[in-house]
């Protein structure tokens, strides 16, 4: 069974959707990929097989794929003018 986090908000409240295959656990975690949330993960057995972080900044969708172990980044959001 694999599982997609879904970290929203700078709190870091936590969603979790469960998925039969890697490839329907793909799909879901390139949907949550959204301003909503700031991290997206696949877990495979609680442990962490990739992960992509947004972009923290207002309005932003862009996304990158990161270290699994890498530090999490939590806090308000910044504002660039």
């Amino acid at each position: 069974m694999r599982k997609i986090q879904r970290g929203a908000g700078y709190l870091g409240e936590l969603s979790l959707i469960e998925s039969a295959t890697n490839d329907e656990a793909l799909v879901y975690a390139k949907q949550a990929r959204t301003p909503d949330n700031y991290m997206v993960c696949i877990e495979v057995n609680i442990e962490r097989t990739h992960r992509w972080d947004r972009s923290r900044v207002v309005d932003s969708n862009h996304w990158k794929k990161t270290n699994t172990e890498a530090m999490e980044v939590i806090g308000p959001i910044r504002m660039l003018s």
